[in-house]
């Protein structure tokens, strides 16, 4: 299975929670053949993930460092069996280009924290990190010969975890991260290629228009 994690840039959420991800899978589930990437729906290609999103993820063990962005594509969504996306805008997007409902996954509409500080790369990490584990709980079977002693620790880990929903519900957001409910819908077409570097622009010359020292009359 490949998990395809999408947020807007791909210099902050997605690649947190790609990291992320990759760390539990090898934690939690090791030797499971699942692979995770991310991409983003309007990324410039080649960017390096935030820097609070490296120093927060490092904090916890995960090294984001040699990111780099990339747009999503064609060969991306054919590539992908499940794309895991930080807002309901990002599922609406891919739905809108042709990839089934059932192959998107919404990761609780967690806002963009590009532009804000430690503390709030931080919260959102850990937003992240715990709908990881839940999506990656949901999809991938448990070994068998589950005992009832495994069942009841699963029941008391679906409370745990329906205590944090009710908990990052409480939670207030931070009020000036922007919203991407807010993009336009763009197509993959649509997306602008990468900004190339323009050469400078010549230096002004006078006007050769006249002849002289170039003085004016008062």
């Amino acid at each position: 299975m490949r998990i395809t994690f999408i947020c807007t840039g791909n210099t902050c959420r997605s690649p947190m929670a790609e990291g992320i991800a990759r760390k539990r899978l090898q934690e939690d589930y090791p030797g499971c053949d699942v692979t995770v990437g991310s991409a983003g729906t309007g990324a410039f290609v080649g960017d390096p993930a935030s820097p609070n999103a490296v120093a927060v993820c490092r904090e916890i063990g995960v090294d984001i460092s040699g990111h780099r962005s990339r747009r999503i594509s064609r060969w991306i969504m054919e590539q992908t069996d499940l794309f895991a996306v930080m807002t309901q805008a990002h599922a609406d997007l891919l739905r809108y280009n042709g990839v089934p409902e059932e192959s998107v996954a919404v990761l609780g509409n967690i806002p963009d924290p590009y532009g804000g500080s430690v503390t709030t790369y931080r919260l959102c990490r850990d937003r992240i990190d715990e709908e990881v584990r839940r999506l990656l709980r949901r999809l991938l079977c448990r070994p068998s010969g589950t005992t009832d002693n495994t069942q009841t620790d699963n029941a008391q880990t679906d409370n745990a975890q329906t205590d944090n929903a009710q908990t990052d519900t409480q939670a207030a957001e931070p009020e000036a991260l922007p919203a991407d409910e807010d993009l336009p819908p763009l197509t993959w077409e649509e997306i602008p290629p990468p900004a190339a570097t323009e050469p400078s622009e010549p230096p002004d010359t006078p006007d050769e228009t006249e002849e002289g020292d170039g003085s004016h009359a008062p």
